[in-house]
C-alpha cells in the first residue's frame, strides 16, 4: 500500500488484548460527529464565499515534466468511461471491502459489535480525510489536466464548469487509501486472520482507482500521490492514535530487508 515493502505483524495473548479503547460510547459519538463537521463544514467554514469558477490569474494553472510525462502515458482513450469505473473503484468497492473486512473478521473471532466499531472507524477516517482534501482543493484552486489541454469535453467535468480548479489533490484516491488502510490497520490491531489478504486486495482496488483517475484526465501524478499519501495517513494513524489495544505495550521496529523496509511489532 506504501511505494515500499512494508510488513505488519501483530501478536496477542488471548482475544480481550484485541479490544480497541474510545470505540464505544460518548468518546465514539464525540468522535463521529467531530469528523462529520470537519468533513462536510469546516471547508464551508474557510470558504464560504468561494466561486464557481475562477481564472489562471488567481488559481494555479502551472504543471510539471513529472506530471506531463505521466498525464500522457496514462490518458484513456475514452476518459469518461475512465471515470465512471475509477468512481466504483473508490466510492463503492473499497468501502464495501473495507466494512466487509470487519464483518469478516469480527464473525470469525465471534464478536459481532467489533463489525460496527471497525465501520465507524472507517468511516471516521474517510470524513475526516475529506475535510482536509477539501480544504486543500479549494485553497490551492489548481486547474485539472484536462483543462490544461483544452479536452475538458472528453471528461467527466464537460458540464460542470466549476470542476476546473480542484484538481489537488485527488478526492478519490484518498477515500480509497483511507478505506484501504484503516481496514487493514484495524485487521492487524484485531489479529484478524485474513490481515495480510486484506492489505494486499485492498491497497490494490485503491490504487486501480487512483491510476483511473489519471487516466480520466481528471488529475495529474502528484494529485494521486498526494492522495494517496494523505488517505493512507489517516487510514493508520486514526485506529493507531485513538484505538489502541486496552492492554500491553505497542513495541514497534523498522527494519531494513533486501527488497525495502519491513515494519514489525507487537500492537
Amino acid at each position: 500500500m506504501l511505494p515500499l515493502l512494508l510488513s505488519m505483524h501483530a501478536h496477542a495473548g488471548d482475544a480481550s488484548a484485541h479490544e480497541l479503547q474510545l470505540t464505544s460510547g460518548p468518546a465514539l459519538a464525540g468522535e463521529v460527529v467531530g469528523s462529520i463537521v470537519l468533513g462536510f463544514m469546516v471547508p464551508d467554514l474557510f470558504f464560504p464565499n468561494r466561486p464557481e469558477t475562477r481564472t489562471c490569474a488567481n488559481a494555479s494553472c502551472g504543471t510539471n515534466g513529472f506530471d506531463l510525462a505521466l498525464s500522457r502515458a496514462f490518458l484513456a482513450p475514452n476518459p469518461k468511461l475512465a471515470a465512471v469505473v475509477s468512481h466504483s473503484f473508490t466510492l463503492v468497492v473499497s468501502p464495501v471491502g473495507a466494512i466487509t473486512s470487519g464483518i469478516v473478521g469480527a464473525a470469525r473471532q465471534g464478536r459481532g459489535v467489533y463489525a460496527v466499531q471497525d465501520a465507524i472507524i472507517v468511516i471516521d477516517a474517510f470524513l475526516l480525510s475529506t475535510g482536509l482534501n477539501s480544504l486543500a482543493k479549494i485553497g490551492i484552486a489548481r486547474q485539472r489536466p484536462a483543462y490544461h489541454f483544452g479536452r475538458e469535453d472528453n471528461t467527466e467535468a464537460a458540464d460542470h464548469p466549476g470542476e476546473e480548479f480542484l484538481s489537488f489533490y485527488s478526492g478519490d484516491t484518498t477515500w480509497a487509501f483511507a478505506f484501504a488502510s484503516s481496514a487493514s490497520t484495524l485487521a492487524w490491531l484485531r489479529g484478524y486472520r485474513h490481515a495480510p489478504l486484506a492489505t494486499g486486495i485492498l491497497g490494490g482496488l485503491a490504487l486501480t482507482g487512483g491510476l483511473l483517475r489519471m487516466s480520466a484526465d481528471m488529475h495529474w501524478a502528484s494529485d494521486v500521490l498526494v492522495g494517496l499519501v494523505t488517505g493512507t495517513a489517516f487510514g493508520v494513524g486514526l485506529p493507531l492514535a485513538l484505538h489502541r489495544r486496552k492492554r500491553g505495550e505497542h513495541q514497534v521496529r523498522l527494519a531494513s530487508t533486501g527488497n525495502g523496509l519491513a515494519l514489525s511489532g507487537r500492537w
